[in-house]
């Protein structure tokens, strides 16, 4: 295959079906390149979009939002954390310059 033939596309596909659309490209030569928003990016969208909440302690925080959808955060972080989308604090690092990296404030 020259690369003057190779077209770049983008498609969505559904986690389930990742496996058998890797397969299906290797047995046909295709190169899958994949993009993973990183969780700083993913957060600064989320301010962007509106998505953020004040509140003076953990408390207000839980009364404010609706329980179903607190859980639903919980277990999206989780799922995040086990799939290792995840910015691990340095060795050394303290608490201050690990918040400055993660907001790229240095």
């Amino acid at each position: 295959m020259t690369t003057d033939t190779i077209q770049n596309i983008s498609i969505n596909v559904p986690k389930n079906d990742l496996k058998f659309f890797k397969t299906m490209a290797k047995k046909m030569g295709w190169t899958i390149l994949s993009k993973k928003k990183s969780g700083i990016d993913k957060a600064l969208e989320d301010v962007k979009e509106g998505r953020v909440y004040k509140a003076k302690d953990a408390d207000d925080l839980i009364n404010q939002i609706d329980k179903e959808n607190y859980y639903s955060k919980i277990d999206h972080s989780i799922e995040q954390a086990e799939n290792g989308d995840v910015i691990k604090q340095q060795d050394g690092e303290n608490v201050e310059q690990f918040i400055d990296r993660l907001l790229c404030t240095k």
